[in-house]
């Protein structure tokens, strides 16, 4: 989310219905933690690296790891 796909789908044309749905269910099956939503997760490793990187900036659930 970090990135901006609510962005992407808040931009689609949802007078279309052939063109929205199926961008709808890819995210929803990327963001939903019963799909892969909790299911992957992200690690940065790096040296010299400025934050926030983006993805990074809200939503550290290192705690939960």
């Amino acid at each position: 989310m970090n990135c901006g796909i609510t962005d992407v789908l808040g931009e689609a044309n949802i007078e279309n219905a052939l063109h929205y749905a199926p961008l709808a269910a890819e995210a929803q099956k990327l963001l939903s933690p019963a799909e892969m939503g909790e299911l992957f997760k992200v690690l940065a490793v790096g040296r010299g690296v400025k934050p926030p990187l983006l993805g990074f900036s809200r939503g550290n659930r290192s705690h939960s790891l």
